[in-house]
């Protein structure tokens, strides 16, 4: 099956539940090289982030199934170095969003609607020709 991922490629992995949201990141990250996956799914995430490498992820917190908040802790629990290439897109308050207020739990917090062109820059400011690509742990599964 032929998903747009090939290994040599940098890879984003989007995790929303607005299917304008995932095309739109599709269209335009695939122009600029950058293999796009993307899932509105808490449970596929935490597979595809168990299976696959990633260069970035861009996370939004109310998804079905396990949700953001959720996602966050596995990876936090698992490999806290993945966080530092998140970025969380929400709609959610800044009080629900406290703590996150200090920026060192995520590498950015981007409010819905989020501005597209700043988006793209944080994404590919994280995506240089060199690793590190992210996952998590492959023989550790979530709950």
């Amino acid at each position: 099956m032929d998903n747009g991922i090939v290994d040599s490629a940098v890879r984003l992995l989007v995790v929303d539940d607005d299917q304008a949201v995932q095309l739109l990141m599709k269209a335009i990250f695939r122009r600029r090289d950058v293999a796009v996956e993307c899932t509105g799914d808490g449970h596929a995430a935490l597979r595809l982030l168990r299976r696959r490498h990633y260069h970035v992820l861009v996370l939004d917190l109310m998804i079905p199934g396990p949700n953001g908040f959720d996602i966050i802790r596995e990876i936090k629990h698992r490999d806290r170095a993945v966080l530092d290439r998140t970025i969380v897109l929400t709609a959610l308050s800044d009080h629900t969003l406290r703590d996150f207020a200090d920026g060192k739990l995520v590498r950015r917090v981007m409010r819905k609607p989020f501005d597209l062109d700043e988006l793209v820059g944080e994404v590919l400011a994280l995506t240089p020709s060199a690793d590190p690509r992210i996952a998590l742990p492959h023989d550790q599964h979530a709950h």
